[in-house]
């Protein structure tokens, strides 16, 4: 199937075996993604046109709402035609340096028994 980023125009394709996001980062595009298991909705983006399923049945973050809207979980959906869809842009890390920072746990979710929603606060005077 071709699946294509609307935002980006950027196509790749992908087996009906294969998921989309594993079909983006084997072919090269970066997509956002977090768990890869569908429980923490960092893969979450709309699909404009085309259908997609979910061999192992409706992941956690995706709400009948999100359904309703439009919205896939890309790390778990396998098209099951070509697809037009939108997701956020993931540069590369081209240009950034690595540095430690101090940092304190602003909250700390449970989003499931293996995903851990962890935010944190820098000092403002920082920029990342």
């Amino acid at each position: 199937m071709k699946i294509t980023i609307h935002s980006s125009q950027q196509t790749f394709t992908a087996d009906p075996d294969q998921g989309v996001l594993d079909a983006a980062l084997h072919q090269g595009i970066n997509m956002p993604y977090g768990c890869r298991s569908g429980k923490c909705g960092d893969c979450k983006g709309q699909l404009i046109e085309g259908e997609v399923h979910y061999p192992n049945g409706q992941p956690a973050a995706l709400t009948d709402e999100d359904i309703d809207q439009g919205k896939a979980i890309f790390c778990q959906a396998h098209a099951d035609t070509d697809l037009l869809i939108d997701v956020r842009t993931v540069n590369t890390a081209e240009g950034i340096i690595p540095r430690k920072m101090p940092a304190r746990v602003a909250e700390l979710n449970h989003l499931s028994h293996d995903v851990v929603q962890l935010k944190l606060k820098v000092p403002s005077a920082d920029r990342m």
